[in-house]
């Protein structure tokens, strides 16, 4: 098992100007949402991403982009880790290594979580959810709507004896990026609980990041930022593709 290497361009497109001040605007709407009880915690910052052609990448294995500053860490974090069958097996390997982390084989999640209102539990109980790069394309029949719209399908990690620990960890503070049927995504790549500096620093760095795993900046048409209960507002548009609304008010 080998992690892809992000190749990062030297100069990244977005303007630290405009996304300090975007960003910004941002963080005070989520205070304002934060101080109405009737709405849910706004959580993460998300980057919308338009492209002019979609990546021939898989569609069932997303691709892991680390953040200079991880919104999430493996201590903090409640971790499901899919295995094949053989559980007891992998379980005690996974428990030496990452004694917080849940194992569930593949068989029993077959036949324990076939009702869609149990996927929507299980979906909510865990913060990310892991499993050997071997198993990814054979899980998506099994999880269901919640996982896809909630973007925590499972990312790959390498279960093998000493280095467990270490993938984990690099997935759990990872961001994932992945690649649908259309030429648009959604990316995790900040939580609003983290200092605007850390905020501003991942949508740069890790958008250039990004960009790397979609073919570069070439084949990037927009690029819009929001957080969960906010509009889009855009940070980036190319040369061939303008969009109005930039300065969109909430």
């Amino acid at each position: 098992f080998m992690y892809s290497t992000v190749r990062v361009e030297p100069t990244p497109r977005l303007q630290v100007d405009e996304v300090k001040r975007t960003t910004g605007k941002l963080l005070r709407h989520c205070r304002r949402e934060q101080r109405d009880k009737t709405k849910q915690k706004s959580v993460f910052f998300n980057l919308q991403i338009a492209l002019f052609e979609i990546p021939p990448e898989s569609k069932t294995k997303p691709k892991l982009v680390h953040l200079p500053h991880p919104f999430r860490t493996l201590e903090e974090t409640k971790i499901c880790i899919f295995t094949p069958d053989t559980q007891e097996k992998y379980q005690k390997l996974v428990q030496e290594e990452v004694p917080s982390a849940t194992v569930i084989a593949l068989k029993h999640l077959r036949s324990k979580y076939k009702p869609s209102s149990v996927k929507k539990k299980l979906c909510n109980e865990f913060d990310c959810f892991l499993a050997p790069s071997s198993m990814l394309a054979n899980l998506a029949p099994f999880l269901g709507k919640p996982f896809f719209d909630r973007r925590k399908q499972p990312a790959a990690i390498e279960l093998q004896k000493g280095s467990i620990r270490e993938s984990v960890e690099r997935a759990v503070e990872s961001t994932r990026v992945m690649i649908g049927t259309g030429p648009s995504l959604s990316v995790h790549i900040a939580s609003v609980d983290q200092s605007p500096e850390e905020i501003e620093d991942n949508i740069i760095r890790g958008m250039n990041k990004i960009a790397a795993t979609l073919q570069g900046w070439g084949n990037i048409r927009t690029v819009h930022v929001k957080t969960d209960f906010s509009k889009s507002l855009q940070l980036y548009s190319s040369e061939e593709f303008s969009d109005s609304d930039s300065d969109s008010e909430f």
